[in-house]
C-alpha cells in the first residue's frame, strides 16, 4: 500500500532534547544533533519505512546527507 499524499519537507531542531526531526515527503527521519559555535553534527540517523508515491528520494537523499553536514547558517 502506498501512501498516495506526500508530507511537506522540512528539518526541525529541538534545542532542549537535541533531537532532529524531518521528512523529505515521506518517511520522518530522527536522530540526534549536537552544535557548537557555527559546528553541526547530527548522529543516529533513522527513519519510519513507510512507501510513498512521491517524496521517497528525498528522504533517502536527506538521511544520507544530514551526517555530513559540518557546519550551518541561519539567513534572516
Amino acid at each position: 500500500h502506498l501512501t498516495p499524499t506526500p508530507k511537506q519537507p522540512y528539518l526541525q531542531l529541538d534545542p532542549v532534547s537535541h533531537r532532529v526531526n524531518a521528512t523529505g515527503g515521506c518517511n520522518i527521519l530522527f536522530g540526534t544533533y549536537k552544535i557548537a559555535g557555527n559546528k553541526i553534527e547530527f548522529s543516529s540517523i533513522a527513519s519510519t519505512l513507510m512507501a510513498c508515491q512521491n517524496g521517497m528520494a528525498l528522504d533517502q537523499k536527506m538521511a544520507s546527507m544530514l551526517p555530513l553536514a559540518k557546519s550551518y547558517k541561519v539567513d534572516k
